[in-house]
């Protein structure tokens, strides 16, 4: 029994697509409430209870006026900071704002520390997530002459506040990232219901005794095949698998089967078949989506290729790069 559903396929890619958008909201909201949180786990050199690469706290009493180093490839620098137990060093653009804040701040860091949300490296060997190489290296030679600082100084963490604002700067693009396919989910959801609708409407213009009784459709059928979702009704080819179309087989000249693959790391994880029909001015080419059954498919739709050229020998069966 075949029904009219002219929301097939329509109610589907709208779900999809209102799940991406409100999925990009929620994200967005929940890391900007974070964001505006500091961080429980406040740094404490080596003893920090946190993961490398993890956001923490870090109160500043005091930074030295000028970078002390700069980070190749990375364009940020180096800053030496002073925090409750020692000294560490903190990377950042030279010129970021909350940087300049703390540099003008000066002397009143000591009496009113301040704090900054950072990401916490630890760069001892073992720690796949230190983005600097050979950090501690490099901070022994620049503080080699300064034995007060280099005395309490961690060599073996740093702090990043360029990681935290390019996360920063990543949210929203991944977000509209995230909206974007959602609209296309439900741009594609509402182009498939005009596609279904205009096919109803086709079939009922050619066929009024078709319209409110669609088995019609099945038990005058030329050729019917349940599984592959196909039906030959008088002059016209009906595919009603995920969605409905039709078209006239007195306008195409030519029609095959096409197999469309997605592949994930080299292994097709999902296959489409689609029957093409390509129409008279050979510009025109109708992919109507039908069952993909594996690899019997092209076996079990060769009983259809004969159906068409018994009744309608014109058009050319099988691909051919002329057409």
């Amino acid at each position: 029994m075949l029904k009219e559903k002219r929301n097939k396929g329509f109610v589907l890619y709208l779900v999809f697509g209102l799940c991406f958008i409100i999925g990009a909201l929620g994200i967005f909201v929940l890391a900007s409430q974070g964001d505006k949180r500091a961080p429980d786990v406040v740094y404490n050199g080596t003893s920090t209870n946190a993961s490398s690469g993890d956001k923490v706290s870090l109160e500043v009493y005091d930074i030295y006026s000028k970078p002390i180093a700069d980070i190749k490839g990375h364009k940020t620098v180096i800053w030496l900071v002073s925090y409750d137990n020692g000294y560490v060093g903190l990377e950042s653009k030279e010129d970021d704002k909350d940087v300049a804040k703390l540099l003008n701040a000066g002397d009143s860091l000591k009496d009113k520390p301040k704090r900054i949300t950072v990401k916490y490296y630890n760069t001892r060997a073992g720690s796949s997530k230190s983005r600097i190489r050979n950090y501690s290296g490099a901070m022994t030679g620049i503080l080699r002459t300064t034995p007060d600082i280099s005395k309490y100084f961690s060599f073996y963490t740093y702090v990043s506040l360029q990681d935290v604002k390019s996360d920063r700067t990543a949210l929203p693009i991944i977000c509209g990232i995230l909206g974007l396919v959602g609209l296309i989910f439900i741009a594609v959801a509402f182009f498939t219901r005009h596609k279904v609708n205009q096919a109803y409407d086709e079939l009922y213009a050619a066929y009024p005794e078709l319209n409110g009784n669609l088995d019609l459709l099945l038990s005058g059928a030329l050729y019917h095949d349940d599984n592959l979702k196909i039906v030959i009704y008088k002059e016209h080819l009906v595919t009603y698998f995920r969605g409905f179309r039709v078209v006239d087989l007195q306008q195409v000249v030519q029609l095959y089967h096409r197999i469309v693959k997605t592949k994930r790391y080299f292994i097709t994880v999902n296959q489409q078949s689609f029957l093409v029909a390509v129409k008279a001015d050979k510009k025109k080419k109708e992919n109507m989506l039908i069952h993909n059954r594996g690899k019997k498919t092209d076996e079990e739709l060769q009983p259809f290729f004969a159906a068409v050229q018994e009744y309608f020998p014109n058009i050319k069966i099988g691909y051919d790069k002329l057409f």
